[in-house]
């Protein structure tokens, strides 16, 4: 088989295991997340919901030194090693910050109940970037499958075996904090279990200064992102009460995972792409394939959303959950903008124009 022509299926290969994989987790998402939604509430939701966003603006500061093994063209032990050193030691970092700056967040949202909460929950910025090694090698290597796999038992068994039980013994916001550690946790077992890679540490080699360089244009990226997805969650927890905070949260949150199904072909995208970095005529076959079968996925789910908000939130979350249809609404019809231009970030990233994202 040709080259081009096996990079194509085993990018298609990937992408599907990453969009049915995602449909997977999508449909046990929403079956535990209905039930802890009608046993929690609005309000409680609303407080994960602060807590949550900044827990991810802390985790986007751990990635970007593990996504430079995905580009890089050949990755020895000494590469790992030295990801495996920064990514340990920039969690540590962030997450000590982040848990020292929990009283300042939770001023920022006039809500004291949040603090405690981004406390526990600072933990998880060690956690991701501690499995983000293994998470880049099985990327390189287009295993979309245990990633998958690693995400859908760290959901079900987080949110479904300790969430809901905690949540049905009065813990409240507690339980979804639990849970989201436990999934953190188990996530990073199991993709060290499918790829165990070197655990030494090194502190600097003769390709530190392409990775670093790198890795802080991704980590940049990924905060420019973070501001671009979340800057509305930040400015609703400021200005509303953290019941309105649960109805915005929830209504984005399932958009957001419909678009997972979709924007499960962006990772295989840019692994794939990576294969043939310099080759422009391949790169533009294996991102016009991508594009396609996006688009394919795409636009039934969205209409469909947009045609019926109103009996989508009451079917599935009660009547406490009634006021956010508007809201779902309208991020239904952004959603597609937003799947297509994360689909052309893997190919900037590849084709060494990272910065050309921030335009």
């Amino acid at each position: 088989m040709p080259q081009a022509a096996d990079l194509s299926h085993r990018s298609i290969s990937a992408a599907l295991w990453g969009a049915s994989g995602s449909v997977v987790q999508l449909v046990l998402q929403l079956g535990i997340q209905v039930v802890l939604a009608r046993l929690l509430g609005p309000e409680q939701y609303g407080l994960f919901a602060m807590a949550a966003v900044v827990i991810a603006l802390g985790s986007f500061f751990t990635f970007g030194m593990a996504s430079g093994l995905i580009q890089k063209r050949t990755v020895t032990d000494e590469d790992v090693r030295f990801v495996n050193f920064w990514q340990l030691s920039v969690g540590a970092v962030v997450a000590m910050a982040v848990f020292l700056l929990a009283e300042t967040a939770a001023g920022f949202f006039q809500e004291p109940r949040v603090a405690p909460l981004v406390q526990a929950m600072s933990i998880v910025c060690l956690i991701e970037a501690a499995g983000a090694p293994s998470g880049g090698l099985l990327k390189r290597d287009l295993d979309f499958k245990s990633i998958q796999l690693a995400g859908i038992a760290g959901y079900v068994f987080g949110y479904g075996v300790v969430g809901i039980p905690l949540a049905m013994s009065g813990y409240g916001v507690s339980a979804l904090v639990m849970a989201f550690i436990t999934q953190t946790l188990l996530c990073l077992a199991i993709q060290y279990w499918r790829k165990r890679h070197v655990l030494g540490l090194v502190v600097w080699h003769r390709d530190a200064y392409a990775l670093c360089g790198y890795g802080a244009t991704v980590c940049a990226t990924h905060i420019n992102n973070w501001a671009l997805m979340n800057l509305s969650r930040v400015v609703v927890g400021r200005m509303f009460p953290s019941a309105a905070v649960g109805l915005y949260a929830m209504s984005y949150n399932l958009a957001m995972q419909l678009s997972g199904v979709v924007a499960g072909v962006q990772a295989p995208l840019f692994s794939a792409s990576s294969r043939v970095q310099h080759d422009v005529a391949r790169l533009r076959t294996v991102f016009l394939t991508m594009l396609a079968a996006t688009t394919l996925l795409a636009a039934p789910i969205f209409a469909g959303m947009a045609a019926a908000p109103q009996t989508i939130m009451l079917a599935l979350y009660g009547h406490e959950w009634a006021e956010s249809a508007p809201l779902l609404r309208a991020f239904a019809l952004a959603m597609p903008f937003f799947i297509a231009t994360a689909m052309g970030t893997p190919m900037l990233w590849t084709s060494g124009r990272i910065t050309q994202e921030f335009k």
